[in-house]
């Protein structure tokens, strides 16, 4: 069976992010609020890497494409 999406997404670009991030909600606490996670599990997503799931509420709370946002992380 074909895996469709990848199991780990990091930040792609963090400087990109950061200025989506300030002009769609203005700080990552709110980012953690829109999309019901954890306010570290927003400040950790270029290191520790979130699933592809909550990588796509990101995108959809930043009003971007996911593949702008998030690479897969290698192994």
């Amino acid at each position: 069976m074909k895996k469709t999406s990848p199991d780990i997404m990091v930040v792609r670009d963090l400087n990109f992010f950061d200025a989506k991030l300030k002009r769609s909600l203005g700080s990552k606490g709110k980012l953690a609020e829109v999309t019901k996670l954890s306010y570290s599990s927003v400040t950790h997503m270029n290191t520790v890497g979130v699933s592809y799931g909550v990588a796509t509420r990101v995108a959809e709370a930043l009003h971007t494409n996911i593949d702008e946002l998030f690479i897969a992380k290698k192994a």
